[in-house]
């Protein structure tokens, strides 16, 4: 499996828990069409990054897909 496609903890937490739903940001090549992700409730904030809801396994399953360059999770950034 292409782990370096998906960041370690991600990876790791994704392994360990395959039904728990992540929320991701995944950098795709800019031809790759937002349907083929499979995502819940996404958006897309620049043409090749889709921000979702994955499962653990559905993200396992897509770093595998040639179309996928990185796959990290989303956290939610708040200034100090």
């Amino acid at each position: 499996m292409p782990s370096n496609k998906i960041e370690t903890n991600l990876k790791i937490s994704a392994e360990k828990s395959p039904k728990k739903e992540f929320k991701v940001l995944i950098v795709c090549n800019e031809d790759m069409r937002t349907e083929e992700l499979a995502l819940r409730d996404f958006s897309k904030p620049m043409k090749n990054i889709v921000s979702g809801f994955l499962t653990g396994k559905r993200i396992l399953e897509l770093s595998m897909h040639e179309k996928i360059v990185s796959i990290e999770e989303d956290i939610d950034v708040s200034s100090l």
